[in-house]
């Protein structure tokens, strides 16, 4: 490849579009992984730019893209024995209350609409239904509330 004078121009190291690769014979910066909250970073760390904070943990290319892939799986990261590792996130409790009871509230609903409107499909009574309805709104934790029969 010639450049715009006509001279022969080297390859470069660079596979990306973006143009030639500024950092080609620098050193290159170390990726860290910060164990406190799951990020990562890439820097310096020395005598004057700092030390390398306890929680940060060097890492390689190959180690961060398996990592971020676990994430992007809805995995949350730990180190174990040194090795960054996928952990299943726990949902948290409230939230899941909170999904459950939206969850139930509709086809509580549904049920209260057949029996208003006298649809064969409603099951058990109106006033089972509205019970549950407002027994559900109450609900944060603990024992779930009984769905009619």
């Amino acid at each position: 490849m010639k450049d715009e004078n006509g001279k022969e121009m080297k390859p470069s190291n660079n596979t990306s579009e973006q143009g030639p690769d500024v950092n080609v014979g620098k050193p290159r910066k170390q990726e860290y992984f910060f164990t406190e909250s799951g990020g990562f970073v890439a820097g310096f760390y020395s005598k004057t730019v700092g030390a390398v904070p306890a929680d940060a943990k060097p890492i390689s290319d190959a180690d961060r893209q398996k990592a971020l892939e676990d994430q992007s799986k809805g995995y949350a990261l730990s180190v174990k024995g040194g090795k960054i590792v996928p952990v299943e996130q726990v949902a948290d409790p409230l939230e899941q209350a909170r999904g459950y009871v939206k969850s139930e509230l509709a086809a509580a609903d549904v049920q209260v609409r057949y029996h208003e409107d006298d649809d064969p499909r409603g099951v058990s009574t109106l006033a089972a239904w509205r019970e549950y309805r407002r027994a559900l709104r109450d609900h944060v934790s603990g024992k779930r509330p009984e769905r009619p029969a």
